[in-house]
């Protein structure tokens, strides 16, 4: 992944890109690309440890251990789920 925009509201996208290896950045831009601020009562939680991640700088960090829901006034917008897997291969 390097980049990937979504549709959230009418004028904004949610845009998941990389940070690093193993974390992500969740940013908002609006329907021309141009970043925005988080949208008034939205949050991120972290499903997995059951916690409310805080934003830095509009935006929202997140690592592929961990799955998420962002919010808008408690309700769920979206679902994010960690993607990254171990594999198991036999050396012959």
């Amino acid at each position: 992944m390097n980049k990937e925009t979504f549709p959230l509201f009418d004028t904004v996208k949610l845009k998941l890109s990389n940070y690093s290896p193993d974390i992500a950045r969740i940013s908002f831009t609006d329907t021309q690309d141009n970043d925005v601020k988080i949208p008034d009562n939205v949050t991120l939680y972290d499903v997995t440890n059951q916690v409310t991640v805080p934003p830095l700088a509009d935006s929202f960090f997140v690592t592929w251990v961990s799955s998420y829901v962002l919010k808008q006034n408690e309700q769920s917008l979206v679902r994010i789920f960690n993607r990254k897997q171990f594999i198991v291969e036999k050396i012959e």
